[in-house]
């Protein structure tokens, strides 16, 4: 990893993942029959960020995203020239004025939320597209900065620094910075979601505790569909024969 090489941000991430994402052990009454036997279950094991290694996964996810810069790039190539691949069309122009549509051909991914990280430049107010690294890396000294300004007495201090952080409301990360800390804290939100929920942290066992382990968050929340998770004809027939051999004496 590398990403973060400051402690102090990565517990600070920590703390506001926690406030975000609260989870833990559910008591909701219709759990599986085998919900006793889940590892943090079985073994009385806390179900946290920690035991999920959210914030190390997190760091992985914006390490692993090479990808992120280069679409990055193109994007902003062809939001200058949105017709340059098209060498059929020597008056692209022309053409499009022909059918009705605007002279100039609009690429605007940004604009309609399909890129991962989108942010507005205080300057011109113009949303540009960005890598998760370089997002990230710009707002890890403002994120600094911010809390070392505030007081921290007890957990529920926290909560009240993200919500700040999303009204844009501390003076040390002030909203004309290159990234706001709206845009940070949402952005944030989303990513830890994407780590808690798609079932890729290679820092769990690969073994059957940590397949379950991957996909702890789902089970406590009810979820049992997965990824990877499929049936075939012959599964389907052996289930609807256990249903019926249930349910058969009951009528």
């Amino acid at each position: 990893m590398g990403t973060i090489s400051d402690p102090s941000i990565r517990e600070t991430l920590l703390n506001i993942a926690q406030q975000i994402f609260p989870i833990g052990i559910s008591t909701r009454a219709n759990l599986p029959p085998d919900a006793a036997n889940w590892p943090w279950r079985a073994s009385g094991q806390a179900l946290s960020l920690t035991a999920l290694h959210t914030i190390e996964r997190f760091e992985l996810l914006i390490d692993g995203q090479p990808c992120d810069e280069m679409l990055r790039v193109r994007s902003n190539k062809i939001a200058t020239a949105p017709l340059w691949l098209d060498l059929v069309l020597p008056r692209p122009a022309d053409w499009r004025t022909q059918r009705g549509l605007d002279e100039a051909a609009v690429f605007a991914p940004v604009d309609s939320d399909n890129f991962v990280i989108a942010t507005e430049d205080p300057k011109s107010k113009i949303k540009k597209p960005r890598a998760r690294a370089e997002f990230y890396t710009a707002c890890w000294p403002l994120l600094k900065a911010a809390q070392a300004t505030c007081l921290f007495p007890d957990a529920t201090s926290w909560l009240d620094f993200a919500k700040n952080l999303y009204g844009d409301a501390l003076s040390a990360w002030p909203p004309t910075a290159a990234t706001k800390s709206s845009d940070f804290i949402k952005r944030f939100a989303k990513d830890i979601a994407i780590c808690l929920l798609d079932q890729e942290n290679p820092l769990l066992p690969a073994d059957k505790a940590g397949e379950l382990w991957q996909r702890a968050v789902l089970l406590e929340i009810g979820e049992y569909r997965h990824r990877h998770n499929a049936y075939d004809p012959k599964q389907v027939q052996a289930a609807v024969e256990k249903f019926d051999a249930t349910l058969t004496p009951l009528l």
